[in-house]
C-alpha cells in the first residue's frame, strides 16, 4: 500500500499500523472522532522516511501537546492543510520539519462553507468582509513568515483557498513596508516577499490584499544613497491564477495592473512582470 485516502471516518487512531506510504490524505472528521496530536504524530512518524505527499483537512488536533521536537518529514514535497480556525493549522505545523516542501496550500474551510450565506447578501448591503471576521488567517500567516522562513523561502507553488486577512497580527513590527502599503496589504505583501523561489501561485476566492500587492511597485534600499530600487512583490512567478474572484476586484485587479504600465506616476526603472500563464475566473 502506497496512496491511501480516508474522508469522513471513524476511527480508532491509536490503532494505526500502516506504514511505507507516499500518499496520505486525511479528510472532514468530525470534531469529536479526530485524531489527537500524539496519534497523528504516531501516524506520521511510521511513514516519516516515505511519505512524499500529505492532505489533512478538516481533521487537525482540536487540542495542542506541549513539549515535542519536530517530527521530520525528509521526503515530503506537497502539503495541504485546511482548517476551520487558523489555531488549528497553527498547533500542528511546528510539529513537522518538512526539508523538501515544495508545494503548499492552505485552505480556510469556515469560509468555503459560508460561500452561499455571503452570495445571498451581497446585494443587499454588501457587508461580505466585515460578517467573516472570525474566519481570519492573518495570525497564521504572520507565524509562518517570522517562524518559518526557511520553509516559505523553499516553495515553488502555493494555493490559498479561501484565505482572508482581516486583522493586523499582534506583534506585527512596524517598518518602512508599513509606510509604504495600506495596511490590508502589508500581511500578504510580507508574505509574498517570504517566498523568492515561488513560480506558481493560485489564489481561490482572493483577498484584496493579495491582489492589490501584487500591483503595488514597493522600495528595497535608500533612493537618496543611490541603492534604493522599486520591485513588484510576486515579480518572479510564472503562473498567477485567480480563482473564484469577485468581479469588482478582478476588474480593479487588471485595471491596476494595466494604470501601472501607462501611469506617468509609476517609479522610474520599476518593469511590471508578465506572467507566462494568467487565469482568472469569477465567483
Amino acid at each position: 500500500l502506497r496512496n491511501l485516502q480516508m474522508s469522513q471516518v471513524v476511527a480508532n487512531w491509536g490503532a494505526w499500523r500502516i506504514g511505507g506510504l507516499t500518499s496520505l490524505t486525511i479528510g472532514h472528521v468530525h470534531q469529536s472522532q479526530r485524531p489527537t496530536m500524539r496519534h497523528l504524530r504516531a501516524i506520521l512518524a511510521m511513514n516519516s522516511c516515505s511519505l512524499e505527499s500529505l492532505e489533512l483537512q478538516g481533521c487537525l488536533p482540536v487540542h495542542p501537546l506541549i513539549g515535542f521536537r519536530p517530527l521530520r518529514l525528509p521526503k515530503l514535497s506537497t502539503l495541504r492543510i485546511g482548517y476551520f480556525t487558523q489555531d488549528e493549522a497553527l498547533r500542528f505545523l511546528p510539529h513537522i520539519d518538512v526539508p523538501a516542501l515544495k508545494s503548499l496550500a492552505l485552505c480556510d474551510i469556515s469560509t468555503a462553507l459560508h460561500r452561499h450565506h455571503r452570495r445571498a447578501i451581497r446585494e443587499s448591503l454588501r457587508p461580505a468582509r466585515a460578517i467573516y471576521h472570525e474566519a481570519d488567517s492573518s495570525k497564521l500567516l504572520h507565524e509562518l513568515y517570522t517562524t518559518r522562513s526557511p520553509l516559505l523561502a523553499q516553495l515553488e507553488s502555493l494555493e490559498l483557498m479561501h484565505v482572508h486577512l482581516y486583522h493586523t497580527p499582534y506583534g506585527v513590527s512596524q517598518d518602512r513596508l508599513c509606510d509604504q502599503l495600506r495596511i490590508h496589504r502589508v500581511c500578504a505583501v510580507r508574505f509574498l516577499l517570504s517566498m523568492p523561489s515561488l513560480k506558481s501561485l493560485t489564489l481561490i476566492e482572493p483577498d484584496i490584499g493579495f491582489l492589490d500587492g501584487l500591483n503595488e511597485p514597493i522600495l528595497s534600499g535608500n533612493l537618496e544613497s543611490g541603492n534604493g530600487i522599486y520591485f513588484f512583490p510576486g515579480f518572479q512567478l510564472a503562473t498567477l491564477r485567480i480563482i473564484d474572484a469577485e468581479y469588482d476586484d478582478l476588474v480593479d485587479f487588471l485595471l491596476n495592473r494595466a494604470d501601472q504600465v501607462h501611469s506617468p506616476t509609476t517609479p522610474v526603472a520599476v518593469e511590471l512582470p508578465v506572467f507566462d500563464t494568467l487565469e482568472f475566473t469569477l465567483e
